[in-house]
C-alpha cells in the first residue's frame, strides 16, 4: 500500500462533503492512477477542448434567473485558473477512460 497525502484526502472532502474518508481515498487515487496513465499514453487536451468543455460548464452554472446562460457572468464568480485545471483534468480523464475502454474490446 501507499501512503496518501492527508491534504489530498481532505481536499476531496470539502469537494464532496458526504464521502467518507475511504470513499475520498478511494476517488483520489482513482484521480492519480488516471492521471499517471494520461502522462504515460501521452494524451493531450488542446485549448480549444478545454475552451468549449468550459462554455459547456458556464451555460450550466446556477446564476440568478437575470443572469442564465451569460457567461461572462458566470466566469466573473469562479477562478478561471482552478476551473481551466478542473476542466482539463475531467478531460484527460475521460479521454484515458476511453482509451483503456478501447484496450479491452
Amino acid at each position: 500500500t501507499c501512503e496518501i497525502p492527508e491534504v489530498l484526502i481532505e481536499s476531496e472532502k470539502k469537494r464532496a462533503p458526504d464521502l467518507s474518508q475511504g470513499q475520498a481515498e478511494k476517488r483520489v487515487i482513482s484521480s492519480l492512477v488516471l492521471r499517471e496513465i494520461g502522462k504515460i499514453e501521452n494524451i493531450k487536451v488542446s485549448d480549444e477542448e478545454i475552451k468549449e468543455e468550459t462554455d459547456r460548464f458556464l451555460k450550466q452554472y446556477p446564476l440568478p434567473a437575470e443572469q442564465a446562460g451569460d457567461i461572462e457572468s458566470a466566469k466573473n464568480q469562479l477562478d478561471p485558473e482552478r476551473l481551466k485545471e478542473y476542466i482539463k483534468d475531467a478531460i484527460t480523464h475521460e479521454k484515458t477512460f476511453q482509451l483503456l475502454e478501447n484496450l479491452n474490446k
